[in-house]
């Protein structure tokens, strides 16, 4: 059993994003614990101050781990939803992720929080 993660917008019926077995990442924007959007359901709610506790962390490691932001792509790699995140290293990710967390800033300005639903 793996971990799936959808991203949507308030009002939305389908995710714009979507990630699998992304633990780490996963743990990243779970702690501290996120508000939830419904208290009947284990979605919960990404904001702008999520978001920057995320990048400050990601960004931290990049600088432990050597890395230039110039890495950071403008988009994902078009084979990025075919890695097995467990086995690619952290360095490899980190870029990644913090080009989705420029994306979900998009979505955060427009509709002032996005939702995350989860299944592991």
């Amino acid at each position: 059993m793996g971990l799936d993660i959808f991203f949507g917008t308030p009002g939305g019926d389908d995710s714009f994003f979507y990630l699998r077995d992304h633990w780490d990442f996963f743990s990243l924007i779970c702690t501290p614990e996120p508000q939830q959007y419904d208290p009947e359901y284990t979605d919960f709610l990404i904001t702008h101050h999520m978001l920057n506790r995320i990048e400050a962390n990601l960004l931290a490691d990049c600088v432990a781990e050597g890395l230039s932001l110039d890495l950071v792509p403008d988009t994902l790699p078009n084979d990025f939803d075919d890695w097995d995140a467990p086995e690619v290293p952290w360095t490899e990710l980190l870029p990644c992720y913090l080009c989705i967390v420029k994306d979900f800033r998009v979505q955060v300005n427009q509709f002032g929080f996005i939702i995350c639903g989860w299944s592991a």
